[in-house]
């Protein structure tokens, strides 16, 4: 009955990941460390973020470094 299922071809990432797509290498390594970073609120993370012209919200930022993102089901 389940003969030839196979999973979706495309993984959604989420946005954070998306983001850091778009970065260049050094950019991404200090993303990197600011998102395992306890002195970033994700608040001021995506302030820091808007200032340097990449838009993400506060709430997408605390999904991803809270473990309950998209990426985090990969």
């Amino acid at each position: 009955m389940l003969e030839g299922m196979q999973p979706p071809s495309k993984t959604k990432l989420c946005r954070v990941l998306q983001l850091r797509d778009e970065m260049e290498d050094a950019d991404k390594v200090i993303l990197d460390a600011a998102l395992k970073d306890y002195r970033w609120s994700a608040g001021s993370l995506s302030q820091a973020l808007r200032s340097r012209g990449f838009t993400i919200a506060a709430e997408t930022l605390r999904g991803h470094m809270n473990g309950s993102c998209l990426c985090s089901k990969i």
